[in-house]
């Protein structure tokens, strides 16, 4: 059997990052510095940015996130296409288009910024975890670091963007909240696109849980 394109891409961002990690010239090559974009046109820098890390435990919790959801969006994108390989072309996609897409608020906020850089995939895998909750909202999520709270998708949703966007206008933390935010966006985005009619049922399942009742 074929490894799937999650494998692939956490293995060769491990070894990306891995490298970086011991190479400082290639850790300030790939990093994302908005300045440079804008002033030297090194765009690469919004894919490769999302090739290494900050260190091993930025590295190891992105790889495990995106280990437990990738699999199940790219086996359910095969699913409804009826085509595996098909499915696996649109997850790729999702996750490549997805780094760039998720970094251009943060590239239009720094782009004057010669100090400002940023490195991680977590834009990418915020948008397959979205992917993920739309294709499934009423499944249990829960964090990490609190695996005994459990909550079920679409409210984990909602609440993992208000936090984004409260933090991303308060600052100082030094995570991008902001690409987070518009990583979680642009992957339901992507997804209903593809596939309208997962928005009616997105919002059909929100109603469940809210004191107001939708009609459609």
């Amino acid at each position: 059997m074929d490894p799937s394109v999650t494998l692939l891409l956490v293995a060769f961002t491990c070894g990306t990052s891995l490298l970086a990690f011991q190479d400082e010239g290639v850790f300030s090559g790939f990093s994302f510095n908005p300045y440079l974009i804008k002033h030297k046109r090194e765009f690469h820098r919004f894919l490769t940015s999302a090739l290494i890390h900050a260190n091993y435990i930025h590295l190891v919790l992105n790889m495990y996130v995106l280990y437990m959801f990738g699999p199940f969006v790219e086996e359910m994108l095969g699913y409804l296409e009826g085509n595996t390989a098909i499915g696996r072309l649109l997850f790729a996609l999702l996750y490549v288009s997805a780094a760039p897409i998720s970094a251009i608020y943060s590239f239009e906020k720094h782009k004057h910024n010669p100090h400002y850089n940023a490195v991680g995939a977590s834009g990418a895998i915020s948008a397959v975890v979205f992917a993920f909750i739309v294709l499934r909202p009423g499944s249990s999520m829960g964090l990490v670091f609190l695996p005994f709270l459990r909550l079920p998708a679409v409210l984990f949703g909602v609440l993992y963007l208000w936090y984004s966007w409260v933090m991303a206008r308060r600052g100082g933390d030094k995570i991008g909240h902001d690409v987070h935010f518009f990583g979680a966006l642009y992957g339901m985005a992507f997804m209903f696109i593809y596939k309208p009619g997962l928005f009616k049922s997105l919002l059909e399942k929100m109603a469940e849980f809210s004191p107001l009742s939708l009609s459609f």
